[in-house]
Protein backbone atom coordinates (compact mmCIF):
# COMPACT_ATOMS: atom_id res chain seq x y z
CA UNK A 1 0.00 0.00 0.00
CA UNK A 2 0.83 3.66 -0.59
CA UNK A 3 0.07 6.15 2.26
CA UNK A 4 -0.24 10.06 0.85
CA UNK A 5 -1.52 12.55 4.09
CA UNK A 6 -1.99 9.54 6.45
CA UNK A 7 -4.68 7.88 4.05
CA UNK A 8 -4.51 5.06 1.48
CA UNK A 9 -4.07 6.15 -1.87
CA UNK A 10 -2.79 3.13 -3.70
CA UNK A 11 -3.60 -0.54 -3.21
CA UNK A 12 -1.02 -3.09 -4.64
CA UNK A 13 -1.64 -6.29 -4.79
CA UNK A 14 0.61 -9.68 -6.55
CA UNK A 15 -1.33 -12.83 -7.63
CA UNK A 16 1.51 -14.98 -8.00
CA UNK A 17 0.04 -18.72 -7.62
CA UNK A 18 -3.96 -18.60 -7.14
CA UNK A 19 -4.73 -16.02 -10.76
CA UNK A 20 -8.70 -17.08 -10.30
CA UNK A 21 -11.57 -15.47 -11.09
CA UNK A 22 -13.07 -16.01 -7.68
CA UNK A 23 -9.61 -14.39 -6.24
CA UNK A 24 -8.76 -11.85 -8.47
CA UNK A 25 -12.47 -10.44 -8.28
CA UNK A 26 -12.50 -11.17 -4.78
CA UNK A 27 -9.63 -8.74 -3.39
CA UNK A 28 -11.04 -5.82 -5.62
CA UNK A 29 -14.35 -6.44 -3.83
CA UNK A 30 -13.23 -6.50 -1.00
CA UNK A 31 -11.08 -3.36 -1.13
CA UNK A 32 -14.25 -1.52 -2.54
CA UNK A 33 -16.45 -2.50 0.35
CA UNK A 34 -13.52 -1.39 3.07
CA UNK A 35 -13.00 2.10 4.57
CA UNK A 36 -9.89 1.18 6.36
CA UNK A 37 -7.13 -1.18 6.91
CA UNK A 38 -6.31 -2.93 9.96
CA UNK A 39 -3.45 -5.23 10.65
CA UNK A 40 -1.52 -6.73 13.13
CA UNK A 41 1.26 -5.20 11.78
CA UNK A 42 0.08 -1.39 12.41
CA UNK A 43 -0.91 -2.79 15.73
CA UNK A 44 -4.42 -3.16 14.86
CA UNK A 45 -4.93 0.30 14.32
CA UNK A 46 -7.27 1.97 12.16
CA UNK A 47 -5.97 3.36 8.54
CA UNK A 48 -8.25 5.43 6.49
CA UNK A 49 -8.60 4.53 2.63
CA UNK A 50 -8.76 7.85 0.78
CA UNK A 51 -11.62 9.04 -0.92
CA UNK A 52 -9.90 8.25 -4.04
CA UNK A 53 -8.24 5.15 -4.27
CA UNK A 54 -6.23 3.43 -7.03
CA UNK A 55 -6.23 -0.73 -6.56
CA UNK A 56 -3.50 -2.72 -9.08
CA UNK A 57 -3.59 -6.45 -9.76
CA UNK A 58 -0.56 -7.63 -10.96
CA UNK A 59 -0.49 -11.23 -12.06
CA UNK A 60 2.39 -13.31 -13.08
CA UNK A 61 2.46 -15.35 -15.99
CA UNK A 62 5.74 -17.69 -15.79
CA UNK A 63 3.88 -20.31 -14.87
CA UNK A 64 1.88 -20.38 -17.97
CA UNK A 65 2.22 -21.88 -21.10
CA UNK A 66 1.31 -18.99 -23.42
CA UNK A 67 0.25 -20.66 -26.42
CA UNK A 68 -2.60 -22.93 -25.05
CA UNK A 69 -3.74 -21.13 -22.21
CA UNK A 70 -6.87 -18.84 -22.18
CA UNK A 71 -5.93 -16.90 -18.90
CA UNK A 72 -4.61 -13.89 -20.30
CA UNK A 73 -7.79 -13.55 -22.53
CA UNK A 74 -9.79 -13.94 -19.05
CA UNK A 75 -7.55 -11.46 -17.37
CA UNK A 76 -8.31 -8.68 -20.04
CA UNK A 77 -11.66 -9.42 -19.54
CA UNK A 78 -12.23 -8.83 -16.10
CA UNK A 79 -10.47 -5.58 -16.34
CA UNK A 80 -12.79 -4.56 -19.19
CA UNK A 81 -15.95 -6.46 -17.26
CA UNK A 82 -14.39 -4.41 -13.69
CA UNK A 83 -14.03 -0.97 -15.18
CA UNK A 84 -17.36 -1.17 -16.96
CA UNK A 85 -18.96 -1.73 -14.20
CA UNK A 86 -20.38 0.81 -11.30
CA UNK A 87 -17.94 -0.79 -8.79
CA UNK A 88 -15.25 1.46 -10.26
CA UNK A 89 -15.85 4.84 -8.68
CA UNK A 90 -18.84 4.48 -6.77
CA UNK A 91 -16.92 3.75 -3.65
CA UNK A 92 -13.00 5.26 -2.59
CA UNK A 93 -11.80 3.11 -5.37
CA UNK A 94 -12.06 5.35 -8.44
CA UNK A 95 -9.21 3.85 -10.87
CA UNK A 96 -8.63 -0.30 -11.23
CA UNK A 97 -5.78 -1.31 -13.38
CA UNK A 98 -4.77 -5.21 -14.16
CA UNK A 99 -1.27 -5.98 -15.02
CA UNK A 100 0.33 -9.52 -16.13
CA UNK A 101 3.33 -10.58 -17.56
CA UNK A 102 6.51 -12.47 -16.39
CA UNK A 103 9.43 -11.01 -14.50
CA UNK A 104 11.72 -9.92 -17.60
CA UNK A 105 8.21 -8.35 -18.94
CA UNK A 106 8.04 -6.12 -16.09
CA UNK A 107 12.11 -5.11 -16.37
CA UNK A 108 11.51 -4.29 -19.95
CA UNK A 109 8.08 -2.45 -20.50
CA UNK A 110 5.45 -3.26 -17.39
CA UNK A 111 7.45 -1.63 -14.46
CA UNK A 112 7.68 2.01 -16.45
CA UNK A 113 4.00 1.81 -17.16
CA UNK A 114 3.16 0.82 -13.44
CA UNK A 115 5.48 3.78 -12.03
CA UNK A 116 4.08 6.23 -14.49
CA UNK A 117 0.39 5.04 -13.68
CA UNK A 118 1.00 5.10 -9.82
CA UNK A 119 3.12 9.00 -10.14
CA UNK A 120 -0.21 10.13 -12.20
CA UNK A 121 -2.49 8.96 -9.95
CA UNK A 122 -0.69 10.35 -6.81
CA UNK A 123 -0.04 13.89 -8.35
CA UNK A 124 -3.23 14.08 -9.64
CA UNK A 125 -5.76 17.00 -7.73
CA UNK A 126 -8.84 14.85 -8.96
CA UNK A 127 -9.87 10.89 -9.61
CA UNK A 128 -8.59 9.32 -12.73
CA UNK A 129 -10.76 7.21 -14.50
CA UNK A 130 -9.10 4.39 -16.60
CA UNK A 131 -10.57 5.77 -20.64
CA UNK A 132 -12.09 4.17 -23.16
CA UNK A 133 -12.10 6.85 -25.81
CA UNK A 134 -14.76 5.46 -27.72
CA UNK A 135 -16.88 5.14 -24.95
CA UNK A 136 -16.99 8.70 -24.24
CA UNK A 137 -17.55 9.63 -27.85
CA UNK A 138 -20.70 7.46 -27.53
CA UNK A 139 -21.59 9.93 -25.12
CA UNK A 140 -20.69 13.01 -26.93
CA UNK A 141 -22.57 11.22 -30.27
CA UNK A 142 -25.53 10.46 -27.83
CA UNK A 143 -26.05 13.68 -26.59
CA UNK A 144 -25.72 15.99 -30.50
CA UNK A 145 -28.45 13.40 -31.06
CA UNK A 146 -30.89 14.71 -28.58
CA UNK A 147 -29.65 18.21 -29.31
CA UNK A 148 -30.51 17.72 -32.92
CA UNK A 149 -34.19 16.25 -31.75
CA UNK A 150 -34.98 19.35 -29.77
CA UNK A 151 -33.35 21.59 -32.35
CA UNK A 152 -35.49 20.12 -35.07
CA UNK A 153 -38.70 21.18 -33.33
CA UNK A 154 -37.26 24.22 -32.27
CA UNK A 155 -35.62 26.21 -35.63
CA UNK A 156 -34.98 29.20 -36.16
CA UNK A 157 -38.11 31.32 -37.86
CA UNK A 158 -38.44 33.11 -40.73
CA UNK A 159 -41.08 36.43 -40.61
CA UNK A 160 -42.58 34.98 -44.07
CA UNK A 161 -44.19 32.41 -41.46
CA UNK A 162 -46.19 35.24 -39.48
CA UNK A 163 -49.60 34.59 -39.60
CA UNK A 164 -49.48 30.84 -40.14
CA UNK A 165 -49.97 27.86 -37.56
CA UNK A 166 -47.48 25.38 -38.94
CA UNK A 167 -44.24 24.74 -40.78
CA UNK A 168 -41.58 22.78 -41.84
CA UNK A 169 -38.19 22.38 -39.69
CA UNK A 170 -34.76 23.87 -41.25
CA UNK A 171 -33.10 22.00 -44.30
CA UNK A 172 -29.95 21.59 -41.95
CA UNK A 173 -32.04 18.98 -39.57
CA UNK A 174 -33.95 17.19 -42.66
CA UNK A 175 -30.59 16.54 -44.20
CA UNK A 176 -29.57 14.70 -40.90
CA UNK A 177 -32.49 12.70 -40.56
CA UNK A 178 -34.69 14.53 -38.42
CA UNK A 179 -37.78 15.70 -40.65
CA UNK A 180 -40.21 16.73 -38.78
CA UNK A 181 -43.32 19.19 -39.54
CA UNK A 182 -44.32 21.52 -36.19
CA UNK A 183 -48.06 22.62 -35.89
CA UNK A 184 -48.50 25.48 -33.43
CA UNK A 185 -52.32 25.69 -32.61
CA UNK A 186 -52.21 29.58 -33.09
CA UNK A 187 -51.02 31.94 -35.30
CA UNK A 188 -47.38 32.94 -35.70
CA UNK A 189 -46.43 36.60 -34.38
CA UNK A 190 -43.18 38.18 -34.04
CA UNK A 191 -43.68 37.97 -30.47
CA UNK A 192 -43.86 34.22 -30.99
CA UNK A 193 -40.70 33.71 -33.39
CA UNK A 194 -39.08 36.02 -30.72
CA UNK A 195 -40.11 33.60 -27.97
CA UNK A 196 -39.09 30.45 -30.30
CA UNK A 197 -35.43 32.22 -30.88
CA UNK A 198 -35.24 32.08 -27.01
CA UNK A 199 -35.99 28.90 -26.72
CA UNK A 200 -33.96 27.73 -29.79
CA UNK A 201 -31.01 29.75 -27.83
CA UNK A 202 -31.46 27.97 -24.56
CA UNK A 203 -31.09 24.47 -26.17
CA UNK A 204 -27.81 25.58 -27.96
CA UNK A 205 -26.70 26.70 -24.63
CA UNK A 206 -27.32 23.39 -22.79
CA UNK A 207 -25.93 21.28 -25.26
CA UNK A 208 -22.88 23.16 -24.56
CA UNK A 209 -22.81 22.73 -20.87
CA UNK A 210 -24.18 19.46 -21.38
CA UNK A 211 -20.82 19.08 -23.63
CA UNK A 212 -18.40 20.50 -20.92
CA UNK A 213 -19.99 18.12 -18.28
CA UNK A 214 -19.42 14.68 -20.52
CA UNK A 215 -15.37 15.92 -20.75
CA UNK A 216 -15.37 17.04 -16.84
CA UNK A 217 -16.55 14.05 -15.67
CA UNK A 218 -14.07 11.85 -17.37
CA UNK A 219 -11.16 13.51 -16.75
CA UNK A 220 -10.64 16.07 -20.16
CA UNK A 221 -10.84 19.36 -18.29
CA UNK A 222 -10.89 20.97 -15.10
CA UNK A 223 -8.81 21.88 -12.10
CA UNK A 224 -5.11 22.00 -13.39
CA UNK A 225 -6.22 19.67 -16.04
CA UNK A 226 -4.08 20.92 -19.08
CA UNK A 227 -5.46 20.93 -23.02
CA UNK A 228 -2.86 19.70 -24.67
CA UNK A 229 -1.52 22.05 -27.37
CA UNK A 230 -1.21 21.41 -31.29
CA UNK A 231 -3.99 18.64 -31.22
CA UNK A 232 -7.11 18.81 -33.47
CA UNK A 233 -9.94 20.41 -31.80
CA UNK A 234 -8.10 21.95 -28.68
CA UNK A 235 -9.47 25.37 -29.28
CA UNK A 236 -13.17 23.43 -29.31
CA UNK A 237 -12.43 22.04 -26.37
CA UNK A 238 -11.42 25.59 -24.99
CA UNK A 239 -13.95 27.13 -26.11
CA UNK A 240 -16.64 24.72 -24.69
CA UNK A 241 -15.49 25.30 -21.82
CA UNK A 242 -15.28 29.55 -21.89
CA UNK A 243 -18.79 29.54 -22.81
CA UNK A 244 -19.95 27.19 -20.30
CA UNK A 245 -18.34 29.53 -17.56
CA UNK A 246 -19.57 32.73 -19.26
CA UNK A 247 -23.45 31.03 -19.42
CA UNK A 248 -23.40 29.48 -15.83
CA UNK A 249 -21.91 32.73 -14.49
CA UNK A 250 -19.90 30.28 -12.36
CA UNK A 251 -15.86 29.79 -12.30
CA UNK A 252 -15.69 25.80 -11.29
CA UNK A 253 -11.60 26.10 -11.28
CA UNK A 254 -11.67 29.06 -14.37
CA UNK A 255 -11.59 32.72 -14.26
CA UNK A 256 -14.63 34.51 -13.00
CA UNK A 257 -17.20 35.53 -15.92
CA UNK A 258 -17.68 39.29 -16.96
CA UNK A 259 -18.49 41.73 -19.25
CA UNK A 260 -14.88 42.20 -20.32
CA UNK A 261 -13.90 38.49 -21.10
CA UNK A 262 -17.54 37.91 -22.46
CA UNK A 263 -16.67 40.14 -25.08
CA UNK A 264 -13.26 38.61 -25.97
CA UNK A 265 -15.10 35.14 -25.90
CA UNK A 266 -17.72 36.93 -28.91
CA UNK A 267 -14.56 37.98 -30.85
CA UNK A 268 -12.33 35.14 -30.54
CA UNK A 269 -15.87 33.05 -31.41
CA UNK A 270 -16.47 35.12 -34.61
CA UNK A 271 -12.53 34.80 -36.01
CA UNK A 272 -12.09 31.19 -34.89
CA UNK A 273 -15.70 29.89 -36.36
CA UNK A 274 -15.54 32.38 -39.26
CA UNK A 275 -18.60 33.95 -38.25
CA UNK A 276 -20.92 36.62 -40.22
CA UNK A 277 -22.73 39.62 -38.80
CA UNK A 278 -25.81 37.92 -39.65
CA UNK A 279 -25.14 34.28 -37.78
CA UNK A 280 -25.86 35.86 -34.25
CA UNK A 281 -27.44 38.36 -32.44
CA UNK A 282 -24.50 41.22 -31.31
CA UNK A 283 -23.84 40.84 -27.93
CA UNK A 284 -25.03 37.47 -27.19
CA UNK A 285 -22.67 34.40 -27.18
CA UNK A 286 -22.76 33.02 -30.92
CA UNK A 287 -24.27 29.62 -31.58
CA UNK A 288 -25.15 28.84 -34.61
CA UNK A 289 -25.62 25.01 -35.10
CA UNK A 290 -23.80 24.22 -37.71
CA UNK A 291 -21.11 26.54 -37.43
CA UNK A 292 -20.27 26.37 -33.66
CA UNK A 293 -22.29 23.78 -32.00
CA UNK A 294 -21.38 20.99 -34.76
CA UNK A 295 -18.08 22.27 -35.19
CA UNK A 296 -17.38 22.17 -31.48
CA UNK A 297 -18.89 18.82 -30.91
CA UNK A 298 -16.84 17.45 -34.20
CA UNK A 299 -13.91 19.60 -32.67
CA UNK A 300 -14.23 17.39 -29.27
CA UNK A 301 -14.35 14.03 -31.03
CA UNK A 302 -11.17 15.00 -32.58
CA UNK A 303 -8.97 15.96 -30.23
CA UNK A 304 -10.05 13.39 -27.89
CA UNK A 305 -9.45 10.62 -30.35
CA UNK A 306 -5.68 12.08 -31.42
CA UNK A 307 -4.90 12.94 -27.59
CA UNK A 308 -5.83 8.85 -26.81
CA UNK A 309 -4.51 6.76 -29.92
CA UNK A 310 -1.63 7.20 -29.08
CA UNK A 311 -0.59 7.17 -25.39
CA UNK A 312 3.33 8.07 -26.15
CA UNK A 313 2.85 11.03 -27.83
CA UNK A 314 0.08 12.91 -25.59
CA UNK A 315 2.50 12.01 -22.75
CA UNK A 316 5.07 13.42 -24.00
CA UNK A 317 3.02 16.75 -24.69
CA UNK A 318 1.53 16.68 -22.00
CA UNK A 319 5.21 17.45 -20.05
CA UNK A 320 5.36 20.85 -22.00
CA UNK A 321 1.85 22.16 -21.89
CA UNK A 322 0.77 25.30 -20.17
CA UNK A 323 -2.43 25.59 -18.14
CA UNK A 324 -5.01 26.66 -20.15
CA UNK A 325 -6.81 29.82 -20.83
CA UNK A 326 -10.57 30.18 -19.11
CA UNK A 327 -11.75 26.96 -20.15
CA UNK A 328 -8.93 24.67 -18.15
Amino acid sequence: MILKKKEIKVILEVEESNTRPIQICGKFLTSVLSSYFIHETTNDSYIPMSDSVLFIQVVDTSKLNEEKTSKIEQWKNIEKSINDSSLVGIGKVKRYELYFGKVDDFKETIETKLISCISEFLTSSQPVLKLDVEKIIKEIDDLQDVYLRCKSIFPALSPSLIGQTAFPTAPIYKWQGYNVSINTGEKITPEFIERYAEIGNWINENSIIRLFGILHYYGQVGNKTKILPELPGREDVRYCCWIRNVITKTNLNYEPSDDSRSNELISELVSYYKLKSDDYKEGEIPTPVDKVILAMFEGCRKYLRAKYNSTEQADGANQSTANADPGG
